[in-house]
């Protein structure tokens, strides 16, 4: 399976609106190529589905299942160009099929997962594991707290804010709906609302951005008895605050999709591709999104055939200096932690960053040209 990196994967960026007013985004994510399966992956009697791809879109996290049980395993490559290769099991539930789904940190020493408490109720329970290095298993699996919920009702894919402070479940019985919750206390969160849409439409399971600022999933309509299945996300303006609005990726289609995750700054989006009336046959499939300069409608060819800048950030995570490189030419950078603050900024082509002072965590860094963002990157403080 071969990645095209499209048009300046450095210039594509959602519209962050949290700093929308002092770095206005020219461009947007709008064209979506037709989906691929991962067919290096996928087998013939078992669903391969609620996929979890790591930033860099080269480790996969994913649940391979039967009608008897329920495995998550890891699969790497070592470019994008390259298939990816199974490296085996990493969590092993022994539940029942169609219900274990994960959630991995950004330097991937942390999972949390979803599980049935039985095959008799509806009842599913979120848990935490760990480990110390990316060599080992994950270990000590413990349960977190949910309140405000009955836990009934199939939810899946837990999603959280880059600081840990919000927790995303889809729920995919009561109503297609995404559950928001905030945390509460240690290891516990708290029920806070249901991410509402428009009458008549259904969400598929989704999962949150990696700032934390959009909800990627599928709605589904029923519109003169076809139903269409259409990409979107959820937005808001930083973290913590309601989603205000709903951006659409590419036509509606007739294609089923669901499971939505993002990598290479939403360049690209995995999902699992149902199979009705047989959960078996249930895929991991790959859907490429482009960048163009032109969002509302007028396709420009030129823009497409551009040749990608590279960006570089090293070490990362970090400790202290950090280390810049650029193909292209910007005239500031600034760095700014999950809540929206703008934490340090250096105008001028700077080469390196000094990010001792920082609290550990994670953070966006933002390239700037001319008041436009150029790129946007993550970094992790440890």
């Amino acid at each position: 399976m071969k990645l095209r990196l499209p048009v300046a994967i450095l210039c594509c960026s959602f519209a962050i609106s949290a700093f929308a007013q002092d770095f206005p985004v020219t461009r947007q994510l709008k064209i979506v190529e037709d989906f691929a399966p991962v067919s290096e992956l996928n087998q013939p009697g078992m669903a391969e589905c609620y996929p979890f791809l790591s930033a860099d879109a080269l480790h996969l996290y994913y649940t391979k299942s039967t009608e008897t049980y329920d495995e998550i395993h890891f699969a790497s490559r070592a470019s994008l160009d390259e298939p990816f290769e199974d490296q085996g099991l990493i969590v092993e539930s022994g539940i029942y099929a169609d219900h274990l789904s994960c959630w991995v940190s950004l330097n991937e020493l942390e999972m949390y997962f979803i599980a049935r408490v039985s095959t008799d109720a509806m009842m599913t329970t979120l848990y935490r594991a760990t480990r110390r290095s990316l060599d080992e298993p994950f270990r000590g699996a413990e349960k977190v707290i949910l309140k405000g919920t009955d836990l009934s009702g199939c939810l899946f894919a837990p999603s959280f804010s880059p600081d840990r402070s919000e927790l995303f479940l889809a729920n995919r019985v009561r109503g297609n709906s995404s559950l928001q919750f905030v945390h509460t206390g240690p290891n516990e969160y708290t029920l806070k609302q249901r991410i509402l849409i428009d009458e008549g439409t259904r969400t598929a399971i989704g999962q949150l951005s990696l700032d934390g600022l959009r909800y990627y999933t599928v709605f589904e309509n029923d519109e003169n008895e076809m139903r269409t299945y259409q990409l979107g996300y959820y937005e808001r303006a930083k973290l913590g605050a309601d989603f205000t609005h709903v951006v659409w990726i590419g036509e509606a289609s007739t294609q089923m999709m669901s499971q939505l995750c993002e990598a290479l700054d939403g360049q690209l989006i995995m999902h699992t591709i149902p199979m009705k009336d047989s959960w078996d046959s249930n895929d991991l499939g790959v859907t490429h999104i482009e960048c163009r300069e032109n969002c509302d409608g007028d396709e420009d060819e030129s823009v497409l055939s551009v040749e990608a800048d590279t960006w570089s950030i090293s070490p990362n995570p970090s400790t202290a200096i950090v280390n810049l490189s650029s193909t292209a030419e910007y005239d500031a950078v600034h760095v700014v932690d999950m809540a929206g603050k703008i934490i340090i900024t250096e105008k001028g082509m700077v080469r390196e960053l000094n990010v001792e002072g920082l609290m550990p965590g994670n953070y966006l860094v933002l390239f700037e040209k001319d008041g436009n963002v150029l790129h946007r990157s993550t970094l992790t403080k440890i």
